[in-house]
């Protein structure tokens, strides 16, 4: 696709009537519009210049091929993105302005190519992700659904939410929280597996659920609570390095513990009293090591006169 004026692609997405094989976008001038549901089959995808507003469509692969959308400084985005059937391997970065989604038994491998998506990333199909980093930008609020283990992850929102849905997010390299909160329904958690690593992490964007880490060198739990209110959402809790391993469980409830443990009344004569507005859940699954976390504070704790009277 090649012309120097406006153009438009459309598609009616019907795989029994044939689909298109390589695509090539080198627009010397002019708009290359999308539009409709546009099928792809065995194929190259591969986007040189010109530009291209992907609208509403929704972009359909049924087959194995790769995927460019162009060079950091010169690239263009789908609207929708859907691998329904064969693996598809990306030989650039790809950007996603709306839904990401890879059909089971289906796969994109990213070959190290950066992935941005602004909707939800569906993914029961498998995702090689190492050493790509996935950025969710959107917006609004998005899905994070994936039976797969990613090996980067940006939370770069301008605004909205990402919520877990149906799997664990499951992590082997880095989070990076920069802005947006990680929502975890149900019975879905964050997991870090050994040697992983944060950063950021704030009133701005941190985990609201439960987080896992299976690991021996210090490490700090980015939990929080929208309970607390947008300006005191991050509570993190911290362990030191230990000389073996464990696995520990962390969260942050922005509530009276006693809502949730009525008979936890008794303390310790030393003790003044305990917290009535937040308390933190630390489970250890596996290990033997005895640590000492480090708690942390925000504006909605309470019970808190001098720093030198609190205890863990």
């Amino acid at each position: 696709i090649c012309g120097n004026n406006n153009q438009t692609f459309t598609g009616t997405a019907n795989p029994a009537k044939g689909a298109l094989c390589n695509i090539k976008i080198n627009k010397p001038s002019g708009t290359l519009s999308l539009i409709g549901n546009i099928t792809i089959g065995t194929y190259e995808w591969k986007y040189v210049k010109g530009t291209v507003d992907a609208g509403s469509s929704t972009v359909a692969f049924f087959g194995w091929g790769t995927v460019n959308c162009g060079t950091p400084a010169l690239n263009m985005a789908f609207n929708n993105f859907h691998i329904v059937s064969g693996d598809i391997t990306l030989t650039g970065a790809l950007n996603v302005k709306n839904n990401l989604t890879v059909n089971q038994a289906h796969g994109l491998l990213t070959n190290g190519y950066d992935v941005n998506v602004g909707g939800n990333f569906i993914a029961p199909g498998i995702v090689v992700t190492s050493p790509a980093m996935i950025t969710l930008n959107g917006t609004g609020s998005q899905q994070l659904s994936m039976n797969a283990q990613l090996y980067n992850l940006k939370i770069d929102k301008p605004s909205g939410k990402v919520y877990l849905n149906g799997f664990n997010l499951t992590l082997n390299n880095k989070l990076v929280l920069k802005r947006g909160l990680i929502v975890c329904p149900g019975t879905t958690m964050v997991k870090f597996n050994p040697n992983t690593i944060i950063e950021g992490g704030s009133n701005q964007s941190c985990v609201v659920g439960p987080v896992w880490r299976d690991g021996y060198t210090a490490f700090t739990f980015p939990v929080g609570d929208t309970v607390a209110g947008d300006s005191s959402v991050y509570h993190p809790i911290s362990l030191p390095a230990v000389p073996s391993g464990y696995i520990y469980t962390a969260r942050y409830y922005a509530k009276n513990p006693l809502v949730d443990y009525p008979t936890y009344t008794a303390k310790a004569s030393t003790l003044k009293g305990i917290s009535t507005c937040e308390y933190w859940s630390l489970i250890r699954s596996w290990g033997t090591s005895t640590v000492a976390p480090t708690l942390s504070w925000n504006g909605n704790s309470c019970n808190i006169n001098a720093f030198t009277d609190i205890r863990v």
